[in-house]
């Protein structure tokens, strides 16, 4: 019974290891990708570097959009009335869907606080 206790405690560290390690693997891609793709015009700090670029900080309602319709927004690109658009996968047709994703989850992390 204490082995089986053990066992159980032992995978369950493990498992936060492996998830805690993932997680910070997943928000240091998703920030290589965004320095890569985005920042050029949403700044490092995503307020955006210009008038009618989506300022991502605080509790937008852009970032608080469903993760499908966000990245969909991304694939396809944005056009807004500012005159301002934004290229489908922000120029660069070679992102795929999980480096999308992966941008969305740093820019939520990092930005909607």
């Amino acid at each position: 019974m204490i082995n089986m206790k053990l066992s159980f405690v032992n995978a369950l560290f493990i498992n936060l290891v492996f998830l805690t390690s993932y997680v910070a693997y997943a928000d240091e891609k998703g920030k290589e990708l965004y320095m890569k793709n985005c920042v050029v015009c949403h700044a490092d700090d995503g307020s955006g570097l210009m008038p009618g670029v989506a300022d991502l900080t605080g509790k937008k309602a852009w970032l608080a959009l469903d993760k499908n319709v966000l990245s969909l927004q991304i694939k396809k690109g944005i056009q807004n009335e500012s005159g301002i658009s934004m290229p489908a996968k922000g120029g660069n047709p070679n992102l795929s869907d999980d480096e999308i994703d992966k941008i969305i989850e740093f820019m939520r992390h990092e930005f909607a606080k």
